[in-house]
């Protein structure tokens, strides 16, 4: 996955992801705390948290690539310095069935309390992506009721002036949002 932003504040979601509305399962998620990026992500026994090596810098367009195949993930900024983690148990999928939020939440009393998200990203987020191949790192399992083709951003934290194009794509299959 890749996503490319700029941040005007070091703090906010990023994106979410969840196995449940309450908050409870598993759940995906990439956030800004006090400017480092920590990707997260809950296979069912504990998160993985897995952090950039040194805050970004606001105001300045910053691309983030996360992988996590299995219970392995790794963030990479700006293609180098790439931090990788592990999940501390021996499930290896990940099961989202709720909504992808992009930007902040409505409600953040139900996300997952392990993924520590509380406020919503200021900046612009301008491009989302699903690599064309991730479903190889699936083991080749593609879910027809994939939740990523059920998005919702929440704008009133995004500038005035922000452009957001999504791209998210499995073989056969692409949507785009401009």
């Amino acid at each position: 996955m890749t996503v490319v932003l700029k941040a005007n504040d070091s703090n906010g979601l990023i994106f979410y992801n969840g196995q449940k509305t309450d908050g409870k399962g598993d759940f995906i998620s990439l956030s800004l705390n006090d400017g480092v990026l920590e990707f997260r992500y809950d296979l069912g026994k504990g998160p993985a948290t897995i952090r950039s090596k040194e805050a970004i810098q606001l105001n300045v367009w910053t691309t983030v690539n996360l992988e996590r195949s299995n219970r392995k993930g790794e963030i990479t900024v700006n293609k180098k310095d790439s931090v990788r983690g592990e999940a501390p148990n021996l499930h290896m999928d990940l099961n989202l069935k709720e909504s992808l939020f992009v930007g902040g939440a409505p409600d953040y009393s139900r996300l997952a309390r392990v993924a520590a998200l509380t406020d919503g990203f200021k900046g612009t987020i301008q491009e989302v992506s699903v690599e064309r191949d991730a479903h190889r790192h699936a083991g080749g399992r593609v879910y027809p009721r994939c939740a990523l083709f059920r998005v919702l951003t929440v704008m009133e934290n995004l500038e005035k002036s922000w452009h957001f194009k999504m791209v998210i794509s499995r073989p056969g299959k692409v949507m785009e949002k401009t």
